[in-house]
């Protein structure tokens, strides 16, 4: 069964839509392999899918863009905390909750989500301007997030506190996940969730750290 169809009942128009994204990713990452970033086109890879450019930019704003996209598990686990956010509880607790359960499913995954995922990050580790635009882009996702956050919690810290804690957790998973990527041929290495509650458990002795006088 594919990633698609494991998700909430979706329109055709809206599966035919998810499809294509996934599409594009995969001749993006099939072509930065082959060819290289330098090497690769849009209008290459507009051609590997069978669509135009144009519908290419409706997708997404670069080819960089395009191949490090593949993040709907921890989209996912986002939006779904967004209808669950308990106000009596640290934020950092309930993001780190959210991630890590959705880390424990993709570790669990042998889907094309988790291959792509993986793909990407390993081009990612190595080619600066894929690095560049996976960091634009999960930036400006976790300032929208935060917004969101912020329309249906009250914080203390408000809008900031809510960066801040959304930075930290998917700052965490990013490590936790470069992590995972290099050491994925190794049996004895630590399974996702794990390598996770490491970073996490790290930030947290950090953020605890007292003030300097």
């Amino acid at each position: 069964m594919s990633d698609v169809d494991r998700d909430a009942p979706m329109s055709l128009r809206e599966r035919r839509r998810v499809e294509l994204h996934q599409a594009i990713t995969a001749a993006t990452l099939d072509l930065f392999e082959e060819r290289g970033v330098e090497g690769t086109t849009v209008g290459d890879i507009a051609a590997a899918v069978g669509i135009s450019t144009r519908t290419f930019f409706r997708y997404f704003p670069s080819k960089e863009v395009a191949a490090v996209s593949g993040q709907d598990a921890f989209d996912e686990a986002g939006r779904a905390l967004l209808d669950t956010l308990q106000e009596g509880e640290p934020l950092l607790t309930q993001l780190v909750a959210a991630y890590r359960a959705a880390a424990a499913k993709l570790d669990d995954s042998s889907g094309e989500t988790r291959r792509q995922l993986v793909r990407a990050r390993r081009l990612l580790m190595a080619n600066p301007a894929i690095h560049a635009a996976s960091l634009h882009s999960e930036e400006w996702g976790n300032i929208a997030f935060a917004d969101a956050i912020t329309e249906r919690m009250q914080l203390e810290g408000g809008l900031h506190e809510a960066r801040i804690a959304v930075s930290m957790a998917t700052y965490a998973l990013r490590l936790a996940f470069d992590e995972w990527v290099r050491t994925e041929n190794d049996p004895s290495a630590p399974a996702l969730p794990a390598l996770y509650d490491r970073m996490t458990h790290m930030l947290a002795r950090v953020a605890a750290q007292p003030d300097s006088p």
